[in-house]
């Protein structure tokens, strides 16, 4: 997916990671956010450490933005953006360079799609393995938790299919799902 200005001129290339977001429940959930709430990194001798510089905050959801989806009727889902990678050779270009992180102009990032993106840019990370703790709520749902794990190898292809192949890995442990009940 191409990024542009206003005026529709070319930027750079990125790829969206999203989540289905799914009402399992026999009712239309209402006021539905996605939170993120703690962000692990897998150390090279397997242990896994908080990443303490991502801001836990809400994702937002695709297409449409904001903090809450007003409804999703029972047995239906939405898509949310996890986040996003962009040509690591042009992420300058939209101000996601994060120094802190030491990347060349060849390793790719992953952009989280914070409700607010922190000027500390701790919503970016660089290469690794990491597992992003959610929670999924509705006004008349209890919040269910969520584990995605996504692996971030820091190779950029242009191709889609061998982006999503070869250059970045998500899976979900456990369904984005909420049962709503009432």
């Amino acid at each position: 997916m191409p990024f542009t200005t206003a005026e529709g001129a070319f930027l750079l290339t990125a790829f969206y990671l999203r989540l289905w977001v799914e009402n399992v429940g026999n009712t239309t959930a209402r006021q539905v956010e996605v939170y993120a709430k703690e962000l692990r990194r897998k150390l090279a001798d397997g242990r896994w450490q908080r990443v303490d510089a991502f801001p836990p905050m809400n994702l937002k959801w695709s297409d449409v933005g904001g903090l809450y989806f007003a409804r999703i009727a029972a047995k239906m889902g939405k898509h949310c953006d996890l986040g996003h990678i962009v040509d690591p050779a042009r992420r300058s270009v939209i101000n996601e360079n994060a120094a802190r992180l030491a990347l060349n102009d060849q390793q790719t990032s992953l952009t989280f799609d914070l409700i607010a993106q922190p000027n500390h840019k701790g919503h970016i990370i660089g290469p690794g393995e990491y597992e992003l703790d959610l929670l999924v709520a509705a006004d008349n749902a209890r919040p269910s938790s969520h584990t995605v794990t996504i692996s971030l190898p820091g190779r950029w292809y242009e191709d889609e299919t061998r982006m999503l192949r070869d250059g970045v890995g998500v899976a979900v442990k456990s369904e984005a799902t909420f049962n709503v009940n009432y």
